[in-house]
Protein backbone atom coordinates (compact mmCIF):
# COMPACT_ATOMS: atom_id res chain seq x y z
CA UNK A 1 0.00 0.00 0.00
CA UNK A 2 1.59 3.20 -0.75
CA UNK A 3 1.49 6.42 1.61
CA UNK A 4 0.46 8.87 -1.39
CA UNK A 5 -3.05 8.27 -0.43
CA UNK A 6 -2.87 10.29 2.50
CA UNK A 7 -2.01 13.95 3.15
CA UNK A 8 1.21 15.07 2.49
CA UNK A 9 3.73 14.36 5.86
CA UNK A 10 0.72 11.97 7.42
CA UNK A 11 3.12 8.96 7.12
CA UNK A 12 6.51 10.79 8.10
CA UNK A 13 4.83 12.60 11.28
CA UNK A 14 3.28 8.73 11.86
CA UNK A 15 6.44 7.35 11.96
CA UNK A 16 8.55 10.34 13.42
CA UNK A 17 5.67 10.18 16.63
CA UNK A 18 6.24 6.13 16.59
CA UNK A 19 10.10 6.71 17.01
CA UNK A 20 9.71 8.79 19.73
CA UNK A 21 7.53 6.74 21.39
CA UNK A 22 10.08 3.92 20.87
CA UNK A 23 12.83 6.47 22.47
CA UNK A 24 10.93 7.59 25.30
CA UNK A 25 13.64 6.55 27.32
CA UNK A 26 15.69 9.12 26.55
CA UNK A 27 13.21 11.68 25.48
CA UNK A 28 12.02 13.05 28.85
CA UNK A 29 9.16 15.80 27.56
CA UNK A 30 7.20 12.86 26.18
CA UNK A 31 7.34 10.86 29.35
CA UNK A 32 6.73 13.58 31.18
CA UNK A 33 3.15 13.64 29.17
CA UNK A 34 2.72 10.04 29.07
CA UNK A 35 2.69 10.22 32.99
CA UNK A 36 0.89 12.98 32.78
CA UNK A 37 -2.23 11.48 30.57
CA UNK A 38 -1.52 8.39 32.88
CA UNK A 39 -2.24 9.84 36.31
CA UNK A 40 -5.29 11.54 34.88
CA UNK A 41 -6.94 9.50 32.98
CA UNK A 42 -5.85 5.91 33.39
CA UNK A 43 -6.47 3.79 36.86
CA UNK A 44 -2.91 2.53 38.67
CA UNK A 45 -3.14 -1.47 37.15
CA UNK A 46 -2.87 0.12 34.00
CA UNK A 47 -0.20 2.52 34.05
CA UNK A 48 2.77 1.96 31.98
CA UNK A 49 6.31 2.41 32.80
CA UNK A 50 9.18 4.06 30.00
CA UNK A 51 10.50 0.47 29.09
CA UNK A 52 6.80 -0.90 28.71
CA UNK A 53 6.08 2.66 26.28
CA UNK A 54 9.00 1.73 24.78
CA UNK A 55 7.55 -1.47 24.07
CA UNK A 56 4.48 -0.09 22.39
CA UNK A 57 6.56 2.07 20.46
CA UNK A 58 8.40 -0.89 19.02
CA UNK A 59 4.83 -3.08 18.34
CA UNK A 60 3.49 0.35 16.69
CA UNK A 61 6.19 0.26 14.28
CA UNK A 62 5.75 -3.45 13.39
CA UNK A 63 1.97 -2.66 13.03
CA UNK A 64 2.43 0.10 10.87
CA UNK A 65 5.22 -2.18 8.69
CA UNK A 66 2.27 -4.61 8.38
CA UNK A 67 -0.11 -1.86 7.32
CA UNK A 68 2.08 -0.24 4.32
CA UNK A 69 4.26 -2.56 3.88
CA UNK A 70 3.34 -6.11 4.31
CA UNK A 71 5.58 -6.77 6.55
CA UNK A 72 3.81 -9.70 8.26
CA UNK A 73 6.14 -9.36 11.64
CA UNK A 74 3.63 -8.31 13.77
CA UNK A 75 1.40 -11.43 13.16
CA UNK A 76 3.92 -13.29 15.21
CA UNK A 77 2.95 -11.63 18.37
CA UNK A 78 1.83 -14.20 20.64
CA UNK A 79 4.72 -16.12 19.54
CA UNK A 80 7.13 -13.35 20.59
CA UNK A 81 5.11 -12.86 23.95
CA UNK A 82 5.59 -16.54 24.88
CA UNK A 83 9.16 -16.32 23.71
CA UNK A 84 9.35 -13.17 26.16
CA UNK A 85 7.29 -14.57 29.24
CA UNK A 86 9.32 -17.90 28.50
CA UNK A 87 12.70 -16.10 28.80
CA UNK A 88 11.64 -14.21 31.79
CA UNK A 89 12.07 -17.69 34.17
CA UNK A 90 9.35 -17.29 36.48
CA UNK A 91 9.56 -19.88 37.54
CA UNK A 92 12.98 -20.07 38.73
CA UNK A 93 13.62 -18.03 41.86
CA UNK A 94 16.49 -16.24 43.52
CA UNK A 95 19.91 -15.93 42.22
CA UNK A 96 19.91 -18.38 39.42
CA UNK A 97 17.02 -16.97 37.68
CA UNK A 98 19.19 -13.92 37.23
CA UNK A 99 22.07 -15.75 36.07
CA UNK A 100 19.90 -16.84 33.15
CA UNK A 101 18.61 -13.52 32.49
CA UNK A 102 22.07 -12.45 32.21
CA UNK A 103 22.73 -15.44 29.93
CA UNK A 104 19.59 -14.78 27.73
CA UNK A 105 21.33 -10.97 27.42
CA UNK A 106 24.36 -12.10 26.77
CA UNK A 107 23.41 -14.61 23.98
CA UNK A 108 21.18 -11.84 22.59
CA UNK A 109 24.17 -9.34 22.98
CA UNK A 110 26.75 -12.03 21.52
CA UNK A 111 24.36 -11.86 17.98
CA UNK A 112 23.00 -8.54 17.65
CA UNK A 113 25.50 -5.74 19.47
CA UNK A 114 27.00 -4.66 15.91
CA UNK A 115 23.51 -3.82 14.55
CA UNK A 116 23.59 -0.14 13.89
CA UNK A 117 20.67 1.70 15.36
CA UNK A 118 19.74 0.19 17.95
CA UNK A 119 18.99 1.55 21.83
CA UNK A 120 21.87 2.86 24.25
CA UNK A 121 22.36 -0.08 26.54
CA UNK A 122 19.68 -2.06 25.14
CA UNK A 123 21.64 -5.30 26.60
CA UNK A 124 21.16 -3.94 29.99
CA UNK A 125 17.33 -3.54 29.53
CA UNK A 126 14.44 -5.79 30.11
CA UNK A 127 14.51 -9.01 28.00
CA UNK A 128 11.21 -8.21 26.65
CA UNK A 129 12.16 -4.48 25.76
CA UNK A 130 15.37 -6.17 23.83
CA UNK A 131 13.31 -8.64 22.18
CA UNK A 132 10.42 -6.35 20.91
CA UNK A 133 13.50 -3.58 19.35
CA UNK A 134 15.34 -6.91 18.14
CA UNK A 135 11.59 -7.93 16.39
CA UNK A 136 11.77 -5.05 14.59
CA UNK A 137 15.04 -5.54 13.24
CA UNK A 138 16.11 -9.10 13.16
CA UNK A 139 14.09 -12.16 11.70
CA UNK A 140 11.96 -13.68 15.05
CA UNK A 141 12.91 -17.16 14.33
CA UNK A 142 16.65 -16.18 14.37
CA UNK A 143 15.90 -14.24 17.77
CA UNK A 144 14.47 -17.41 19.26
CA UNK A 145 16.79 -19.76 17.72
CA UNK A 146 19.62 -17.65 19.88
CA UNK A 147 18.08 -18.65 23.00
CA UNK A 148 16.05 -21.34 22.84
CA UNK A 149 18.49 -23.65 24.25
CA UNK A 150 18.74 -21.45 27.62
CA UNK A 151 15.42 -21.36 27.84
CA UNK A 152 14.73 -25.36 27.07
CA UNK A 153 17.02 -26.76 29.62
CA UNK A 154 15.66 -24.14 32.41
CA UNK A 155 12.16 -24.67 31.60
CA UNK A 156 11.05 -28.19 32.68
Amino acid sequence: MSNTQYPDGFFDDMKLLINRVKNIESDSSLLQLANDFQSLYLRNAVSRDKAQWAIVGYQLNLLVDYIFHDDTKILRFREIEELIDKSKFENIRGPERGLLNKEVRNALEENYKKIEGLSVDLFKKRIDRIIWELANIASYDEIEERIKDIITKNIE
